[in-house]
């Protein structure tokens, strides 16, 4: 007599559709809905508030890991200047910008929110300064962008869903707090850096007639970047990249 099959059961089936489009819909979220979202709620945050954001930043890091400059006042007077004529030459009110300089051990340079750019003493004592300007402008263009407070709320919204999702709420605050001291090891996306370098690339060319100074600070910073775990390059990805995406403009 032939024997009786049991029916396959279709629930491997929907368990597998099931994590498909649950991934499909992760994807969709992280790479097209979450940027939007984060972008429109940068947008709306009044000035005064980023300012407090990136006042409340900065005294974070003065506590945990600055400490003052020992770069000469002369010195620091003379890259202000040069800062506040860069940013003339962009039409940028100097008003809206505040050039920190602070000792870290390490050459960096980031942008908190608020207009607020940080520069350590190892990273002006290493470069040129026309290379210091590239880097500089660069991180005009991270302000201008105003990449540094889209990441975070990016950040910021993207553990909030997963907390809700898994039902681990006391997770958000810690998170809310932490995103906003991330100058030192922030990972910017790709498209943040292609932005700020080409921001500076743009603005190099228009004023000098060349981005070779960008090139050359790029360059320069590779060559410590192995031993300097926190340095200006740690945070950025595929320098090799950039530098010969600049090449070829």
């Amino acid at each position: 007599m032939p024997t009786l099959q049991s029916p396959r059961s279709p629930w491997p089936l929907i368990i597998l559709a099931t994590v498909l489009l649950v991934a499909l819909a992760g994807y969709k979220i992280h790479s097209s809905l979450l940027p939007r979202a984060a972008d429109w709620i940068a947008d709306s945050i009044p000035d005064s508030v980023r300012q407090a954001i990136g006042e409340r930043s900065l005294q974070t890091l003065d506590d945990t890991h600055f400490s003052a400059s020992e770069i000469p006042l002369q010195r620091q007077q003379a890259i202000q200047a040069s800062f506040n004529a860069l940013l003339q030459e962009m039409e940028f009110g100097a008003e809206d910008y505040q050039l920190q300089f602070r000792r870290l051990g390490q050459p960096n340079a980031f942008a908190l929110a608020g207009g607020t750019i940080v520069i350590t003493d190892t990273l002006i004592e290493q470069l040129q300064p026309q290379q210091l300007d590239a880097i500089l402008l660069h991180e005009i263009g991270h302000t201008h962008h105003d990449h540094l407070l889209k990441h975070n709320i990016r950040t910021s919204i993207y553990y909030l869903s997963m907390a809700l999702l898994f039902g681990d709420i006391n997770v958000v605050d810690d998170v809310l707090v932490e995103a906003s001291v991330t100058g030192l090891s922030l990972n910017y996306s790709r498209q943040f850096e292609r932005q700020a370098d080409d921001f500076a690339a743009r603005a190099l060319i228009r004023h000098r007639g060349t981005a070779s100074s960008l090139i050359s600070a790029l360059k320069r910073l590779s060559q410590s970047e192995p031993s300097n775990p926190v340095s200006w390059l740690s945070t950025h990805p595929e320098v090799a990249e950039r530098i010969e995406r600049l090449a070829e403009r």
